[in-house]
């Protein structure tokens, strides 16, 4: 927990829908983090804290964390998903890639365990603040790492 980076995370689109090298850049499992109703949510709700926990399925280097969300509109007669998920067609949105600052080798079968802590910039309502914590299970506890993100 010794290095400590405040950065911008790269907003771009991974194509894993329709490229398999991008696919391939995807290296562990999904969890989701949060899941916040639109139509009834108040606007404290933007600040939240989770756990996570990614498993790998690759013997390869780790070296970010990539998010995205999806907006479900399901009170309409015909339902309607807009996806910015990386295994979805591209839209004009986005996916977010968090760089860490120890890239690290991992198996297959290891883990990825942390916590994200999110909330609305005080400068900007508009902008997020990102802590987030990790540690890769094939290290020992003292490599866990802490990294903030500013999201424009």
């Amino acid at each position: 927990m010794t290095n400590v980076a405040l950065k911008e995370p790269c907003i771009d689109y991974l194509n894993a829908h329709g490229d398999q090298y991008c696919r391939d850049m995807i290296i562990s499992d999904y969890y989701k983090i949060v899941d916040l109703d639109l139509v009834h949510m108040n606007k404290d709700d933007v600040n939240f804290s989770s756990k996570y926990e990614l498993t790998f399925n690759q013997n390869t280097t780790a070296s970010g964390l990539i998010a995205w969300f999806d907006c479900k509109f399901e009170n309409f007669k015909n339902k309607v998903v807009l996806s910015t998920s990386p295994y979805e067609p591209y839209t004009h949105w986005k996916n977010t890639i968090f760089y860490i600052d120890r890239a690290n080798y991992v198996k297959s079968g290891d883990k990825l365990t942390g916590s994200i802590a999110v909330r609305q910039s005080k400068e900007n309502h508009r902008e997020l603040d990102l802590k987030v914590s990790y540690h890769f299970s094939n290290l020992p506890e003292t490599h866990s790492q802490i990294q903030l993100y500013k999201v424009r």
